[in-house]
């Protein structure tokens, strides 16, 4: 919750709230005391002053230049028909033939819980979705979608995310938006500096290791927040290698060879790839290929 508690910050910047009443224009997703912990906590770093001197830049800026998505409207919409299982049936065929990729029909709740934070600025806890498994299992197969995101994927849900804001009458705001980074040139903040991470790696590990956001950020010491951030806005290109080594993979181990070294024998998608001679991506696609149910590569 801390996006919504800095959200909450902007707030208070310039003015009379109270942390509740700041907390309470977001729509009731966090409390007060997440508001004032979250302060606390940065107050007590070595950057404090930095911290504030961005949250008064972004105050003045929104002050000046008003956001240009009316997120008060977009947290209120109806968003029980986003992206129905058609469509995405529809996409996922047209984004395997462009991508040479295999999209399992179970991918549908990912796609849906994408967009859903993209159009409302709300964390995906609060999607009018279905969820399967916990909440951490969800969260980390919601991660590995990011990642499997092609430019192809992503033209395709920003389609659907313009459509359902015209179903809405919203016709003058761009589907996501944020205020320009060089607001806070200079500024010594902690976290990750999103420019400063190699666009071009991130890639590369995404798609030929088949490394999960949490992966790669251990690679470039930075966060899985800010790889998925950067796999959002840039998503990687499908590897036109990925189909040729799906099939190979396909000819040599079988559906049931798979779920035996995957759930019998419980080895991981990277191990199965050491013992089989194929990279984990490759027993990736294989395992989407083949819909195993209740598995780590099902997604």
């Amino acid at each position: 919750m801390r996006g919504p508690a800095l959200a909450a910050s902007l707030l208070l910047a310039g003015t009379r709230l109270t942390h509740a009443e700041a907390a309470g224009l977001l729509g009731g997703v966090i409390t007060h005391w997440t508001v004032t912990a979250t302060l606390q906590r940065l107050h007590a770093t070595p950057q404090w002053g930095d911290i504030r001197t961005a949250l008064t830049a972004l105050a003045d800026y929104l002050d000046t230049q008003p956001a240009v998505i009316d997120y008060e409207r977009r947290r209120h919409l109806n968003y029980t028909g986003l992206l129905p299982d058609a469509e995405w049936e529809h996409i996922r065929l047209r984004t395997e033939r462009a991508d040479h990729l295999q999209l399992s029909r179970r991918l549908a709740p990912y796609a849906r819980h994408v967009l859903f934070t993209r159009l409302s600025g709300l964390p995906f806890t609060r999607a009018p979705f279905p969820r399967s498994g916990d909440g951490h299992t969800f969260k980390t197969r919601l991660a590995a979608f990011i990642t499997a995101l092609t430019p192809e994927l992503a033209a395709e849900l920003a389609r659907v995310a313009e459509d359902f804001l015209a179903r809405h009458q919203i016709r003058d705001e761009p589907a996501a938006w944020q205020p320009p980074a060089k607001i806070l040139d200079s500024l010594d903040l902690p976290g990750p500096n999103l420019a400063s991470l190699d666009l071009n790696e991130i890639h590369r590990l995404a798609r030929t290791t088949g490394a999960s956001p949490a992966g790669i950020a251990r690679r470039l010491g930075t966060t899985s927040d800010a790889i998925q951030a950067l796999l959002l806005d840039h998503p990687a290109p499908a590897d036109p290698a990925g189909g040729a080594r799906r099939r190979r993979a396909r000819y040599t181990i079988s559906r049931e060879q798979l779920r035996d070294l995957h759930h019998g024998q419980r080895l991981s998608l990277a191990e199965i790839g050491q013992r089989t001679g194929y990279s984990r991506t490759a027993i990736s696609e294989l395992a989407r290929a083949y819909e195993m149910s209740n598995s780590k590569a099902s997604i």
